[in-house]
């Protein structure tokens, strides 16, 4: 009986801890990019532990997993005023808290506290041979009043390359086109060696922040150390500093990049705008005085959803070490 089992519940109430705003979860790997899950499947979860969540009843059967008979059958035969049957063992969710953080995936979901406007996010580390992977170690989406700005693209459109050898030349399904750094021209590898780790995690109501060493996500023999911080404040309408720092053996091309599915231009040098929908994020770059250049580029290999943008900030010079803060804010 799988609502009898200690972990179903945990695994039953995975969505809610997964949303990041109100519709909104991070596309990681081959996800559809504002894909939802299944209302009716919640109204069921929600009557069998009896969590409380009036998720109400919905008969259309949505998305393409749900369109086989049992859902029909399951959904149709369930009594949605029937008395909760199984104890919930696992995190009752009530509404959104501040962050969910999964520790052993190196996912944080932190959000501004409930009913307020401004910039919610989220973050992934773990390792690039999971099932479906994406090289996306330290990938992150931002979230502005409802609308997403920086993203994970998500799946790709499946070609040729989408399951063999050239899978990760494409640029949706490689780091090139997600939120990441770029080090020494090199992108990071695929494989279960190729791996973050969590060297610091503060939380608190008011702010979080993680660091992630990235070292071992690249396969570059003189890179010596790359670690990611993320520096979330709920403050005023919240605020990301996304800090990366660079060490090599001798002097090399660093640089980092945006992913958006909306537009992007710039305010001023080292300002640049990146709106959504009508929603406005701004984004000041920091090189600690050392000059940067910022392009603005579609990516030829497109999303499941359409184009993406990726802005991509890259020091002009090589450098034996080098530290670029990309903050961003509502506007």
């Amino acid at each position: 009986n799988f609502y009898a089992m200690d972990a179903i519940p945990l695994l039953a109430q995975f969505p809610r801890r997964f949303e990041v705003t109100a519709g909104i979860y991070s596309a990681y790997s081959d996800a559809q990019f504002l894909e939802q899950p299944s209302l009716w499947l919640y109204n069921i979860i929600d009557g069998r532990y009896g969590l409380a969540d009036h998720t109400p009843r919905t008969l259309p059967i949505d998305g393409v997993f749900c369109a086989f008979l049992y859902s029909w059958a399951i959904n149709l035969s369930f009594d949605p005023s029937a008395a909760p049957v199984y104890q919930n063992k696992g995190v009752v969710i009530s509404g959104h808290r501040l962050r969910d953080w999964f520790d052993k995936s190196q996912v944080l979901v932190a959000r501004m506290p409930e009913g307020k406007p401004g910039l919610s996010f989220s973050f992934k580390g773990g390792n690039n041979g999971t099932s479906h992977n994406h090289n996306d170690l330290g990938t992150f989406l931002t979230v502005v009043d409802g609308q997403p700005i920086t993203v994970d693209p998500g799946v790709t459109v499946y070609d040729a390359r989408t399951f063999g050898p050239q899978r990760f030349d494409i640029q949706v399904i490689s780091s090139y086109g997600h939120s990441l750094p770029r080090v020494a021209g090199q992108l990071q590898k695929f494989g279960k060696q190729y791996h973050s780790e969590v060297v610091d995690s503060k939380f608190s109501d008011t702010a979080d922040t993680v660091t992630l060493d990235l070292t071992k996500a690249y396969e570059v023999p003189v890179l010596k150390k790359l670690t990611r911080r993320f520096d979330y404040s709920r403050q005023a309408k919240g605020e990301l500093l996304v800090t990366d720092e660079v060490q090599f053996s001798s002097p090399q091309a660093f640089g980092t990049a945006l992913s958006t599915y909306g537009e992007a231009r710039e305010e001023k040098p080292g300002v640049w705008i990146i709106s959504y929908k009508g929603k406005e994020l701004r984004v000041q770059i920091d090189a600690g005085g050392v000059p940067f250049t910022v392009t603005n580029e579609v990516l030829k290999d497109e999303a499941r959803f359409g184009k993406v943008r990726s802005l991509g900030i890259v020091l002009n010079d090589s450098a034996a070490q080098a530290k670029i803060t990309v903050r961003l804010t509502p506007l």
